[in-house]
Order: C-alpha cells, then structure tokens, then sequence
C-alpha cells in the first residue's frame, strides 16, 4: 500500500509540474462531431450542432498546452486509473469511416489534459467545454 502511495504521490507531483513549453492549438472547423460526457457511471452522448461545433473549436483553440513525454502520460494515466470518477469528454470528429478521436480530462487539478492522435497535452488554462451536464 505505501508502495502505491509513494508511486501516486510521485506520478501527482510529476503531473503538477508538467507543464512546459506553451503553445496554442490550430483546429480547423470539421463537418461533423460527437461528443459523449462521462461522469462517475453516467455517459451523456450527442451530435454537436453546427453552432455546438464552431463553439468547440473556439474552445479547443483557446487552450495553452504543451506536449506530455512518456513519463508523463504514463503517471497521468495511472493517475486516472487510480481516479475514474473524473469528468471526461469524448469527441469523435470527421465522417464515420475516418472518424478521429480527442479526449478531454479535467481531473479538479490546476491542469487539464487533451489526448488528440495518440498524443498527451497539459492544458495550461483548462475550462468545460459545455454546460450541458
């Protein structure tokens, strides 16, 4: 037990420092997205209208990030294991044969994090996208 302990309280400190290296995204406006909100044993899913969409993109391209190493994805990964009952959102954007997906994790910590092409980011400045639920 104090093993995993040591280990979480290391993985938190590792997540708490992350951020580096700032840069802001450039998401081009897609045709089409789906978003799905989980919460504890809820899942919320939808279509995003075209207002919903041009919102979300504004949203997604306020965000300041920096890209997460190995390590780092790794101890926040245990990190969400360890906390499942974080709010997340799902998106899955483009036409249903080429679907593309991005996760959103604010997990109540001075971050968020945004998986985009099997890639991490910490989100400098996180925010929900919607206030749906």
């Amino acid at each position: 037990m104090k093993k995993i302990l040591s280990l979480f309280i290391a993985g938190m400190c590792l997540l708490l420092s992350s951020c580096g290296n700032n840069e802001k995204l450039s998401i081009s406006t897609p045709e089409k997205v789906y978003a799905t909100y989980y919460s504890e044993l809820d899942a919320h899913d939808w279509e995003l209208s075209q207002d919903e969409i041009n919102d979300w993109v504004a949203w997604l391209n306020n965000f300041t990030v920096s890209l997460l190493n190995l390590e780092e994805s790794k101890a926040l990964l245990d990190y969400m294991y360890y906390n499942g009952n974080n709010p997340q959102y799902s998106f899955d954007v483009g036409a249903a044969d080429t679907l593309e997906n991005i996760a959103y994790f604010n997990c109540g910590l001075e971050h968020g994090y945004l998986r985009m092409d099997n890639t991490w980011y910490c989100v400098e400045n996180p925010t929900e996208p919607f206030g749906k639920y």
